[in-house]
């Protein structure tokens, strides 16, 4: 991966410091170091052609995102089901055309109460039996959710307690899922040991957290639809991470948009580049795609198409789509915006990726004075909600 920063900046030793006492502290970095024999060895045991993973947020977006990131490149891999949602309708959509009896459910919530969680697992538990041929259970230590597990005999994967959600991709509740269809868990790590080696991020971070009041939305603009969850995955980081109040009793944050080109430069680029100079933009360029070439106009199609697009392969068509959003901002002169390139969609590259992401949203908190770890206004939401359904209830006795 490399990046390119076309704004100005500089770092300080207390940024680099607090860092890395947190890289001491927080397990999420150091996640790189685990052995991962175990993972795969359990998930050679599996011997189901469909893998679903049910859980929300952190529990189940960064798997997603490396799945779909690397689906085209890899078509061995087995079939991955995202249940994310209480939608009835939606839920059923997403099953109806899968094997229930041929498929494996890791059921992955940190709590062990979350509440979307534990209803999709009541629901699919009514269509098949969950246990210990066809379920995982990934939650934190001393949970009825964990008694429940080894009452059943059901496998288990202990979530440490100190790791935040949105911070667990690459720790079981990631790994261990995405080793079950195939993909090479040991090149993620290897991405992520590598992202900690350039300290780019501090610059940007700084750069972000000195000019937040005036460029108050972070961009990412993707180019690649195979990142699309990818950009998911980052807004939930940003927003849940660095959407705090401050130590002065500040409200603080800025706002994640995660786009995809060339898509969205038919919409949101307009926005960008004549609107409100509130945003900082980050393009992703992936340079190697898979090859497949446009073909040249047919007798019926010349007299009526152009021929510009004859013989030219998608790969280099996207590529130049992203090369004509950079001519852009760079000319237009007045909006902020780095380059982050990628050789391809592969394990490495993903795990180096999401790595930056983390520790540029770590350096981002720590000048910010903020707690980039906890969510007390997401925790009051579950505890308004549980009132509710106990209100409910009691209503319904």
């Amino acid at each position: 991966m490399k990046q390119k920063q076309f704004f100005t900046s500089c770092t300080t030793q207390n940024v680099f410091d607090n860092i890395t006492e947190e890289q001491k502290k927080f397990i999420h970095f150091n996640l790189y170091k685990q052995d991962t024999t175990y993972i795969k060895d359990f998930a050679k045991k599996i011997k189901k052609k469909n893998i679903a993973i049910i859980g929300i947020g952190g529990s189940i977006l960064g798997a997603k995102a490396i799945y779909e990131a690397l689906l085209n490149k890899n078509r061995s891999f087995k079939n991955m089901i995202f249940l994310d949602t209480v939608d009835p309708i939606e839920l059923d959509n997403r099953i109806k055309n899968i094997d229930l009896e041929d498929t494996f459910f890791f059921v992955i919530t940190k709590s062990g109460t979350t509440v979307e969680t534990i209803a999709m697992m009541k629901y699919i538990n009514s269509l098949v039996n969950l246990d210990k041929t066809n379920c995982s259970i990934m939650t934190k230590g001393a949970t009825l959710l964990e008694k429940y597990a080894k009452s059943q005999d059901i496998p288990f994967f202990e979530i440490p307690y100190s790791l935040s959600g949105r911070f667990s991709v690459f720790s079981v509740v990631g790994l261990v899922p995405l080793a079950a269809v195939g993909v090479d868990v040991d090149k993620l790590l290897k991405g992520l040991k590598d992202s900690q080696k350039d300290y780019s991020y501090i610059y940007k971070a700084i750069f972000i957290a000195r000019t937040r009041k005036l460029y108050s939305m972070n961009v990412i603009f993707a180019y690649s639809s195979r990142l699309k969850s990818f950009n998911e995955w980052y807004v939930q980081l940003w927003a849940e991470s660095l959407g705090k109040i401050n130590e002065h009793g500040d409200n603080e944050g800025i706002t994640p948009i995660g786009l995809i080109g060339p898509n969205d430069q038919h919409s949101f680029l307009q926005l960008i580049i004549d609107g409100v100079r509130d945003k900082i933009v980050t393009v992703i360029k992936v340079k190697e795609h898979i090859k497949k070439v446009i073909p040249e106009n047919s007798k019926r199609e010349k007299k009526y198409l152009s021929n510009i697009l004859d013989n030219v392969s998608f790969n280099k068509l996207i590529n130049l789509q992203c090369d004509s959003l950079m001519e852009t901002l760079k000319k237009v002169g007045t909006v902020p915006y780095d380059v982050i390139e990628l050789d391809e969609l592969n394990e490495y590259e993903m795990g180096n990726l999401m790595g930056y992401y983390q520790l540029l949203t770590a350096a981002t908190a720590a000048c910010l004075n903020i707690n980039a770890y906890n969510q007390p206004a997401v925790q009051d939401n579950k505890v308004i909600l549980t009132k509710k359904l106990i209100a409910l209830r009691k209503e319904g006795a």
